[in-house]
């Protein structure tokens, strides 16, 4: 393999678990701690879950749009160089 084949790929690796990891984890463990809640108070409604996690979503979103665009623009960069 060549290495600037070698280089695009790892950097597009690098990329994904920028954008993708801390949205996993962080929607991850809202959703458990929303779920530890419920069950602690005995209210089991679907809707409170998958709210707190959209909003969770949204927030990590926010936060991370920098860096995430920044890692895909310097892929894109090294792709086409």
């Amino acid at each position: 393999m060549p290495p600037e084949v070698h280089d695009v790929l790892l950097q597009s690796l690098r990329a994904l678990y920028i954008v993708g990891l801390p949205l996993l984890l962080i929607v991850t463990v809202s959703g458990l701690l929303a779920s530890a809640i419920q069950a602690a108070f005995g209210f089991q409604e679907a809707a409170v879950g998958f709210a707190v996690k959209l909003i969770s979503l949204i927030v990590v979103l926010y936060m991370i749009v920098p860096a995430a665009a920044e890692s895909v623009v310097a892929v894109a960069q090294l792709a086409f160089r």
